[in-house]
């Protein structure tokens, strides 16, 4: 009797669980703890942006001025992205109107937007661990938060949201309402999702038709909730649009034709870098010079893709093939932030190519791809009951994102960013994979138990990305701006014309904030490169139309040391040019010159030297 006992005492203290043990599995099961970690994580690895990220050059530009036109009279340009430029605007009306403090501050909003929204959909699809560890590979990837341009992370946003509402159950409301998201983001943030709506709404339409037979009378839905599961959420969508359509700068039929300007100028641009890649011996610039490469290859200078394939289908297949052959290296890129390749799938020159760093993260990926999707298919039954057939419909719509994929990296190239949408996917099967592989050891009881660890651990661990790859000092378009805001009344008036050194669109959109004013009007230095020592400034100025010059320390010298221009640098008001401004100590003097007219006004008080 005395032996039982002690046998029994013995198995409690076996069988007792340990209360840290206890509390570090509660606290890992904790949805709060898991959101507060992530969180964590990205603000880990993006501290410090605000100090060492320059401003954001190229299109951001744009958009940001198209923000301002939000801010300022609530119209858009339907043609690109007006969702964006909306919500961009309105970050700006509730915090600052500062380019650089506008840009960061709605990045940083947008990234950690997409980091709730990732792991809330992970949540979902997989174990909650597992869930976690995929939504931190996705947060400390710089190729993701440090994106070029912040409007395709903003487009992942409404895919994120259509998902997450098929996660929430499947439903007819819940399938209308993720059609009508898809819907409202091919008019309003991506048209090529119109692929992925079309297949989506074919996909219900197929599910609705052969649902219904399956259902006894009196469990069928009816008619009118399927109207208004369906119609209500399409309806507001339209509603919206249409909303939108009012507020747009252009309508029809001049639509059509910015429609059509955009489609052809992104062909022109993207044949032609896609082109430089396999022929360098071509050297014109791409950006402004395609139009020469498109006449010489297709006949004329903006066909459309359609044309491009009528004129000259081998060149257009040349194209495909060569992006299907980027596309190994930009997926290493999404997915792992380097690439073996030395060939650049992106546009942006890259530090991270003709890296060994993803060959074994890759060969790890394939292997847990292949393992997990064998088993997947051995035990289909199994996992269909157990797992996904709950979660099905989520997993479809994801699916259904894969030939926007396809289409986008035929016609443009893989870069990595116009894949973000397709890369959760990828991710997120990779996390089923695992967890496929993993399940016979899933009654270990350490995986719990170091859950929360692992999550403070890699908050701990991970490294800043704007320390160790920028430095404070070298910001060269912040410091150009920085230089030129005080005189920006005098770029706005309606009749400036300026030459200025570099970033002539990033001043344009920055600096003037006029969506309607004409980058091509003004102009930067390499209009002077063959002027200079054969024609007086004056003159070449006059016959471009420029009415405003900004001269830093490089053109300074090369005033100075030119006789024939020697007399402009130093007496502009002898030529009919006052001075804005100058400032800088020797080796980086600038100066800002006006074409004198009568209505210009005095001129601005000149702040101290910054920047350049």
């Amino acid at each position: 009797m005395g032996s039982d006992h002690r046998s029994g005492e013995s198995s409690t203290r076996v069988r007792a669980t340990p209360t840290w043990i206890s509390a570090l599995k509660d606290l890992g099961r904790r949805p709060s703890f898991s959101y507060a970690a992530l969180v964590a994580l990205q603000a880990k690895v993006m501290w410090g942006i605000w100090s060492y990220r320059d401003l954001t050059s190229g299109d951001e530009a744009t958009f940001y001025c198209q923000a301002y036109l939000w801010l300022t009279r609530s119209m858009v340009d339907i043609a690109w992205s007006p969702l964006y430029a909306a919500f961009f605007g309105t970050v700006m009306r509730l915090t600052t109107t500062d380019p650089y403090a506008a840009t960061t501050l709605h990045r940083i909003l947008i990234v950690l937007l997409l980091d709730v929204l990732v792991l809330a959909l992970l949540r979902r699809l997989l174990p909650p661990g597992i869930a976690w560890l995929v939504a931190a590979w996705w947060a400390v990837l710089p190729i993701v938060f440090d994106a070029t341009f912040t409007v395709h992370l903003f487009a992942v946003i409404p895919i994120l949201v259509a998902w997450l509402l098929l996660g929430l159950g499947w439903n007819p409301w819940t399938r209308g309402g993720a059609l009508a998201v898809f819907l409202a983001a091919t008019f309003l943030v991506r048209n090529e999702y119109m692929v992925a709506t079309a297949v989506l709404a074919l996909s219900w339409l197929i599910w609705e038709w052969r649902a219904r037979p399956r259902c006894p009378p009196e469990a069928r839905t009816r008619g009118a909730v399927y109207a208004l599961a369906y119609g209500l959420p399409i309806l507001l969508v339209g509603l919206l649009v249409g909303l939108v359509y009012t507020r747009a700068v252009y309508r029809f039929p001049a639509l059509h034709y910015r429609l059509n300007d955009k489609h052809v100028l992104n062909m022109c641009q993207v044949y032609a870098f896609g082109y430089q890649q396999r022929h360098p011996e071509w050297r014109k610039d791409p950006w402004v010079q395609c139009t020469v490469l498109m006449q010489e290859t297709f006949g004329q200078e903006r066909p459309t893709l359609s044309q491009m394939l009528r004129a000259n289908p081998k060149a257009v297949a040349e194209h495909f093939l060569w992006n299907l052959r980027l596309t190994p290296a930009g997926l290493q890129l999404l997915l792992f932030n380097s690439a073996h390749s030395t060939i650049n799938p992106d546009y942006a020159p890259s530090q991270q190519l003709g890296s060994p760093r993803p060959l074994i993260p890759s060969i790890g990926l394939g292997l847990i791809l292949l393992a997990g999707l064998y088993r997947l298919f051995r035990e289909r039954r199994y996992w269909w009951r157990a797992w996904l057939r709950r979660r099905a419909g989520a997993w479809w719509a994801m699916f259904s994102v894969l030939p926007v994929g396809v289409a986008v990296l035929l016609s443009q190239r893989p870069r990595p960013a116009y894949l973000f949408v397709q890369g959760i996917v990828l991710m997120a099967v990779a996390g089923m994979c695992l967890f496929v592989v993993v399940r016979p050891w899933r009654r270990l009881q350490c995986g719990p138990v170091l859950l929360p660890l692992t999550m403070v651990t890699l908050v701990l661990l991970a490294p800043n990305r704007y320390r160790g790859s920028y430095r404070p000092g070298e910001r060269p378009l912040l410091a150009l701006y920085e230089r030129l805001a005080p005189f920006a009344e005098v770029f706005r008036r309606p009749a400036t014309r300026f030459l200025v050194s570099e970033r002539i669109m990033e001043l344009n959109g920055y600096l003037v904030r006029d969506f309607l004013r004409d980058p091509a009007l003004n102009f930067d230095y390499s209009i002077l490169s063959e002027a200079l020592g054969s024609a007086p400034l004056p003159g070449v100025l006059a016959d471009h139309g420029v009415t405003l010059l900004y001269v830093n320390e490089n053109l300074w010298r090369r005033l100075e040391t030119d006789g024939l221009q020697r007399p402009f640098i130093t007496s502009p008001e002898s030529a009919g040019w006052r001075v804005v401004g100058m400032g800088g100590l020797e080796g980086d003097r600038w100066m800002l010159l006006d074409k004198t007219k009568g209505d210009q006004g005095p001129a601005l008080p000149t702040p101290g030297g910054q920047g350049l």
